[in-house]
């Protein structure tokens, strides 16, 4: 399931890590709407979570000092393969919806939410764009920087970078479809199309993968793909992706 949350912002200037302001308007909506959902996903241990998103700026976005120029229209986009979950973001976005929300030092409104038609993925190989940009660490790539310890994110030319997506990928099947074996997967950058760019993200700059990424697998994973994000901190705004048709 895919929705586009349409926002109007009553300014133009959002800070370079927008991204956790995004984080918060989906915790938000489904604080309102379902809190045993909400206590589940983010209170406690850890738990991996069943959606992404990314954001897309209709009129463009410069980066300046520090910060990035945007129009006054945002498109947030939502993607996951939870019905209640879904349900709860819905419910809570509707629950927002023409409210006046404080979104860093600006206002936006919610002016409208469109429900995607769904895709059904049947084929063993996909072509898909990466629309909110790629992490990928894996569980020895750490530093630890006054007291506390930051991930190290990966380029694809990078040691550990191959290990890390696998695993990633394997922990979303075991967590989601409860499947433990060494399903075959596989993926390919499309030559030509790939752009390694700094992102800055909770006080640290990652390196972030764009471009396109040719995935190989049983199309149940490559639903599961498409539908929950690939890589590290996809419900934080990493890891969408869209079917090239």
């Amino acid at each position: 399931m895919r929705f586009n949350f349409n926002f109007e912002s009553d300014g133009t200037i959002i800070p370079k890590d927008y991204r956790r302001g995004f984080a918060s308007i989906i915790k938000n909506a489904l604080y309102r709407a379902d809190k045993k959902l909400f206590e589940y996903f983010y209170n406690g241990r850890f738990k991996i979570k069943p959606f992404t998103f990314s954001v897309y700026f209709p009129y463009g976005s410069k980066y300046v000092n520090d910060n990035f120029e945007i129009g006054n229209h945002i498109v947030l986009k939502v993607s996951t393969n939870d019905v209640r979950f879904a349900a709860a973001l819905y419910n809570g976005m509707q629950n927002l919806r023409y409210e006046s929300y404080p979104f860093f030092d600006n206002k936006i409104i919610l002016k409208s939410i469109i429900l995607n038609p769904p895709k059904k993925i049947e084929k063993n190989e996909i072509r898909f764009k990466i629309i909110s940009p790629l992490l990928v660490t894996n569980k020895n790539c750490h530093i630890h920087q006054d007291d506390k310890q930051y991930d190290i994110y990966l380029s694809p030319e990078d040691d550990g970078f191959d290990e890390g997506l696998r695993f990633l990928t394997y922990e979303q099947i075991k967590n989601f479809l409860n499947i433990d074996e060494q399903i075959p997967f596989d993926y390919e950058f499309e030559k030509g199309t790939l752009k390694v760019s700094p992102v800055w993200h909770y006080n640290q700059w990652n390196k972030s993968i764009k471009g396109r990424l040719i995935l190989r697998s049983h199309p149940q994973i490559l639903q599961l793909l498409y539908d929950t994000g690939i890589g590290a901190r996809r419900s934080q705004g990493f890891g969408m992706l869209e079917v090239i048709e």
